[in-house]
C-alpha cells in the first residue's frame, strides 16, 4: 500500500494529468516520463504539488531529476513538509 503523500502524488498524476497512462501502472523509481508527460504537463505537476501540499518549490530545486520520479517527489515533499 502506498504511504498517504505517494498516494495523493498518484492521485494528482491520475486526476490532474488524466490524459497520460495512469499512474498505477509505474513504480515509485521509474521516471514518470513513461506515463508521457510534457514540459508543459511537468510544470503544472509541480504546480499542483505546490497547491496540494501547501508550499512553493524552491528555485534551485526546480530540476526534472529532483522530479523524475514517484519516489524522488515523495522525499521532496517529506523533507519540505518537515522543515517547514
Amino acid at each position: 500500500m502506498y504511504s498517504d503523500i505517494e498516494a495523493r502524488v498518484r492521485n494528482i498524476l491520475k486526476e490532474e494529468l488524466s490524459q497520460l497512462a495512469s499512474s498505477e501502472a509505474i513504480g515509485p523509481e521509474e521516471d514518470i516520463s513513461v506515463l508521457g508527460i510534457t514540459s508543459v504537463s511537468y510544470i503544472k505537476l509541480l504546480v499542483l504539488i505546490e497547491a496540494e501540499f501547501g508550499f512553493e518549490i524552491n528555485n534551485e530545486d526546480l530540476s526534472y531529476e529532483n522530479f523524475n520520479t514517484i519516489q524522488k517527489i515523495v522525499v521532496y515533499i517529506e523533507k519540505r513538509l518537515k522543515v517547514a
